[in-house]
């Protein structure tokens, strides 16, 4: 009766049929970009709060630049924040095939110590509508624009 029992055990635990055996749901390929662009906007916060700390202000462009396009104006954001953390991986989102420099536009600020914190202005927001039309906001609390502003439709602009 205890090789009966001892079989039974055996083949109940490596036998066991499909119905037993929990099926791992696939994870939404939409919740996997929006948990990447907001640990994207979370990193850029930390290397922008670093930033502040150590220069005492938010990056200023240096004086008589007069070429703010694409590619300079995202080089200078990209220079000024990667000695604090920010990487190259954090301003272009995995999923974002487009040719643009970066996923995410930076505000501009003046160059006194508070003003980034002053007003609940976004400090980084997704560009045009890819990934998820998120921003985040001086204390790191990341938002989706259309849980702000209500959803825009066609119908509903």
């Amino acid at each position: 009766m205890k090789l009966f029992y001892f079989l039974f055990l055996l083949t109940a635990t490596f036998a066991a049929p499909d119905f037993c055996v929990a099926q791992q749901e696939k994870p939404d390929p939409t919740e996997l970009i929006n948990k990447e662009a907001i640990q994207d906007l979370k990193g850029l916060h930390a290397a922008a709060v670093k930033y502040i700390k150590d220069k005492g202000s938010w990056p200023q462009f240096p004086k008589g630049i007069k070429d703010l396009s694409e590619d300079k104006f995202y080089g200078f954001f990209k220079g000024a924040l990667k000695p604090y953390g920010a990487t190259p991986e954090m301003w272009k989102h995995s999923a974002d095939k487009s040719t643009a420099e970066a996923s995410y536009v930076p505000s501009m600020f003046d160059d006194k110590p508070n003003t980034p914190y002053r007003w609940n202005q976004p400090w980084f927001i997704s560009r045009g509508t890819f990934p998820g039309n998120f921003l985040i906001q001086p204390d790191g609390s990341v938002s989706n624009l259309e849980n702000l502003t209500g959803k825009m439709t066609k119908e509903n602009p």
